[in-house]
């Protein structure tokens, strides 16, 4: 039992430098990785994606509203509101990487689940995808509009989002 050549050329050490861009420029955290793992890895990422918007969604809302009293949508806040939010953006692209891992480890599980709404529903792989991403979009934006509900980013008196103008 002999150990291959390219075994052996895989284990060569790695210093602390090369292990820290490995993390953030890994093989493992590429495109390609993430396209061969499908319908699975793309759904992961973009959920993940989605809650990471929906929180610094969240902290640039509330910021607004507990800075000045009123919504980002009243008394000209909205230019207020997109500086904070392209602030706390920027900041979290340096998370990126983390999303992509945590992708990469959640993909079986939504291949699971669009195996399981193909099965249930009957519909071939693509349609069932778009019906989980449909209903997770629902979910996601229910679940962001009733945080900021319950953390009070709609004083009394302001214009609610869904509220013409």
């Amino acid at each position: 039992m002999g150990v291959s050549a390219t075994a052996v050329a895989e284990e060569k050490p790695v210093g602390l430098a090369e292990r820290i861009k490995g993390f953030f420029a890994g093989s493992k955290l590429d495109k390609a990785r993430l396209a061969a793992l499908g319908f699975g890895a793309f759904s992961a990422y973009g959920v993940i994606s989605n809650i990471n918007a929906g929180i610094l969604i969240t902290i640039a809302w509330l910021t607004v509203v507990r800075s000045t009293g009123l919504t980002p949508l009243d008394g000209g806040n909205w230019p207020r509101f997109l500086a904070i939010y392209a602030g706390l953006w920027i900041g979290s692209n340096f998370l990126r990487p983390i999303r992509l891992t945590l992708a990469l480890a959640a993909a079986p599980l939504f291949d699971a689940a669009i195996g399981f709404v193909s099965r249930r529903t009957g519909l071939p792989k693509v349609p069932a995808f778009l019906v989980m991403l449909f209903f997770i979009a629902i979910g996601t934006t229910s679940t962001l509009v009733a945080t900021l509900a319950v953390l009070g980013g709609f004083p009394p008196g302001c214009r609610l989002p869904w509220q013409l103008a």
